[in-house]
């Protein structure tokens, strides 16, 4: 048998762009910076059209890049009235969702940990085990569709640069006029006097 070498290409491309938000709920006008970063991979034979596939590369990177800044967003908070924006709110059930995954995860290695001493204290009747897995399920579909029907702005509020405080991330006033008219020149920095 010939051995066959494959060599892997790699490349990759990170932008930054602004993302312009209007409040679904209260109307207000902010901005955040979208970074991401694109990956791109082609493969080749033996190192046969080696430069050919580093350019493929590099054109998937910046074509999962282009698709990244057009289609994703980030999970940020409207700074005034604290809700999140339509756009945002899926990507925030599956953060919700995430953890609860990772939270019954937590619980069923526990179990499988604690197996040994839970069964000399729970009563050896066949329906004993039913109910305690009945009851585990049952809490895990709550949980579940909880994160998937709950209102997202229902404590929206409590999220708002009023009651949480600044958020970094944000990006108001002057400086938004600045980044939607970037041909603006910058204010003057302010005089200072030397003693």
């Amino acid at each position: 048998m010939i051995p066959i070498r494959h060599d892997t290409h790699s490349a990759s491309a990170v932008a930054a762009v602004p993302k312009f938000v209007r409040c679904a709920q209260c109307g207000s006008d902010w901005a955040y910076l979208l970074v991401r970063e694109g990956r791109g991979t082609m493969h080749t034979i033996w190192g046969i059209g080696a430069e050919s596939a580093r350019l493929v590369a590099k054109g998937k990177a910046r074509q999962a890049l282009q698709e990244m800044l057009s289609n994703d967003c980030e999970v940020i908070p409207c700074p005034d009235c604290g809700a999140l924006q339509p756009e945002m709110q899926p990507k925030h059930r599956w953060r919700l969702l995430v953890h609860v995954m990772a939270w019954t995860i937590v619980v069923l290695t526990l179990i499988l940990f604690a197996y040994p001493a839970i069964r000399r204290s729970i009563p050896t009747h066949p329906n004993a085990w039913i109910l305690m897995w009945t009851m585990l399920t049952a809490v895990w579909a709550l949980a579940v569709s909880w994160v998937l029907l709950h209102d997202v702005n229902a404590r929206a509020l409590s999220r708002s640069e009023k009651a949480a405080g600044p958020n970094r991330l944000v990006i108001r006033g002057p400086d938004l006029d600045r980044l939607r008219n970037p041909s603006q020149p910058p204010p003057a920095p302010a005089a200072s006097t030397a003693l």
